[in-house]
């Protein structure tokens, strides 16, 4: 509909455009306009992130929450990455923080060991790489090898390089 001031384009909802608008300036949208194209653009299910943690309800209107805060979010299906497949869901969740390796994701390895005749504390000869053979019940002449503990126990970071955002799902 034209109106009677040949700069403006009224419109009022609801319409159809069944040819391309070509837009010269600036558009200024009444928040009904804004809430309708929301709703269009992004349904119930839609995840959009920002940087402000303005909630987007504010622009587009319906009812959004803040969504998987502190995740890197993974896409849902089968991924494979050259060597192993792996199947994740939508709002699945993944990994952790921090772990705690447990032996069999220790790479495989050996330690330098010292070689003692007998019990009675003889002198040793160092050797690489031995095999770990666990002391007891030894007599004179008999032959083991003992490493040492070491490593700390301690969980490791497992975050990759990352930069923050709100991510916000809608709901309603």
């Amino acid at each position: 509909m034209q109106s009677p001031n040949d700069s403006y384009f009224d419109l009022n909802l609801p319409a159809r455009i069944r040819q391309a608008i070509n837009m010269m300036g600036n558009l200024t949208l009444g928040t009904l306009a804004k809430q309708a194209i929301g709703k269009f653009i992004y349904p119930v299910g839609s995840v959009i992130s920002n940087t402000t943690g303005t909630n987007p309800g504010t622009q587009f209107g319906g009812t959004w929450e803040p969504f998987a805060p502190g995740r890197v979010l993974i896409g849902a299906g089968t991924g494979n990455d050259g060597s192993t497949s792996m199947t994740f869901t939508a709002l699945g969740t993944y990994g952790e923080y921090y772990h705690k390796l447990n032996t069999n994701e220790i790479p495989a390895h050996a330690h330098g060991a010292v070689y003692q005749n007998g019990i009675d504390g003889g002198q040793g000869t160092e050797y690489d790489k031995l095999p770990f053979v666990r002391a007891g019940g030894q007599t004179p002449g008999s032959k083991y090898c003992e490493t040492k503990t070491i490593g700390g126990g301690q969980s490791h970071n497992n975050l990759p390089p990352a930069t923050g955002v709100y991510y916000w799902r809608r709901t309603a």
